[in-house]
């Protein structure tokens, strides 16, 4: 076949007015599914190396996306099992819960979730509890837990379990990094100063302290998240456990 051939066929099935539309739905999961299938078709009429994209579209993605939500369900029935006497079933019920966890279930098909499943599958037991946050906060914390990385979540970890200077430290004063950083492996100090300011302007952390501070101050960590910010950890974590 030649080129302008093979351009031509692929005009056909990848439509140049359908692409625009469909690029303006790629949250919608159906969108996403109909963009992957109108791809596949275009490939395999590159010979070649476009049978294997074809593969990789029609055979590998659903499948890595099939892995994801077993992976995640499997997650969220050992949460569930860990709190099953205090589910509410009522709620559990309604349009509201149906509505999260279609867009749970959307979140946890990506790759961006991986390493976060448990952190949903937690958010999503929790909020079939008694008392759960209301819609409003719910949507600005999943949406939070949707942006967060991996190395947000190991920051938050630290800042809400640190009272005290790592074993052996005799320092005097000094700025909270002291007490952060012999505890985040693999991560620079301007890795986790871009983090703090993530997780401030999400509104889970005060703004990240500057200047020299006592033994006293560098000390306690967990005083410098937020109300919104303990609400959300208790969201995204079993009882008795911490992110």
């Amino acid at each position: 076949m030649k080129h302008d051939e093979i351009r031509e066929a692929a005009d056909r099935e990848l439509d140049r007015e359908e692409r625009d539309r469909l690029a303006g739905e790629l949250d919608d999961s159906d969108a996403r599914d109909h963009v992957l299938a109108l791809g596949e078709a275009a490939v395999d009429l590159v010979p070649g190396a476009g049978k294997l994209i074809g593969y990789v579209i029609r055979e590998h993605i659903p499948r890595r996306r099939r892995q994801r939500v077993v992976e995640f369900v499997t997650k969220l029935n050992d949460a569930v099992a860990k709190m099953e006497d205090r589910l509410d079933r009522d709620f559990v019920q309604s349009d509201e819960f149906a509505d999260l966890t279609e867009d749970v279930l959307e979140s946890v098909a990506r790759r961006a979730a991986d390493g976060k499943r448990g952190f949903y599958a937690a958010a999503l037991a929790n909020t079939a509890a008694p008392s759960p946050p209301g819609e409003d906060e719910r949507e600005r914390m999943l949406d939070a837990l949707k942006e967060l990385r991996l190395s947000h979540l190991r920051l938050l970890a630290i800042v809400v379990t640190t009272r005290s200077l790592p074993e052996g430290s005799n320092l005097s004063a000094g700025g909270i990094e002291h007490n952060i950083m012999p505890r985040l492996e693999g991560i620079s100090q301007e890795q986790m100063r871009a983090d703090w300011a993530d997780l401030a302007r999400l509104g889970i952390l005060d703004s990240y302290p500057s200047g020299t501070m006592s033994r006293q101050g560098i000390e306690d960590l967990t005083v410098r998240i937020t109300d919104l910010g303990r609400r959300f950890v208790d969201w995204i974590s079993l009882t008795g456990e911490s992110t």
